[in-house]
């Protein structure tokens, strides 16, 4: 029962050491993010990293709005300029979304668009296709295994 125990505790403050090493890391480098993030900000290079993100994220060839020279310093430009990147980035993420959806569909051989939510009258046929579509994957698993062969030891 000792011997038990002592294995116990040895697993235990192994598992206590470890993590706290790997605590660690994680503390160093989000530290070191932190200090690269603030030394780049005191640099000066904010403007380029603005200039550059607002060309990635900027979809329209509109020129930016003039805005009157008090608004630029007051530090609510900030949150507009985030605010934009933001709703940018989701309507990205939409459009992607939705080509990811159409592409799927399209290969999938039903070219059309789903209308409504399937209602709950309607759970037995989609459950129906949902087993369906895993039974054809299954099976398409199973000969690209078979094709790959037996695993090499």
């Amino acid at each position: 029962m000792e011997q038990i125990v002592n294995g116990l505790e040895s697993h235990f403050m192994t598992a206590v050491l470890v993590s706290g090493a790997v605590a660690l890391v994680i503390v160093a480098a989000v530290a070191f993010v932190w200090w690269r993030s603030r030394h780049a900000m005191e640099g000066g290079r904010t403007y380029l990293a603005t200039a550059r993100h607002t060309a990635l994220f900027t979809q329209t060839d509109e020129p930016p709005p003039i805005r009157p020279s008090g608004a630029a310093s007051s530090g609510g430009g900030g949150e507009e300029f985030g605010s934009r990147l933001v709703r940018e980035a989701a309507a990205r993420a939409a459009a992607l979304r939705d080509a990811w959806d159409r592409s799927y569909r399209e290969a999938r051989g039903s070219g059309s668009a789903p209308g409504d939510p399937p209602s709950v009258s309607d759970a037995p046929t989609v459950l129906d296709d949902l087993l369906r579509e895993q039974r054809e994957t299954n099976a398409l698993l199973r000969q690209l295994l078979d094709r790959l062969g037996p695993p090499e030891t």
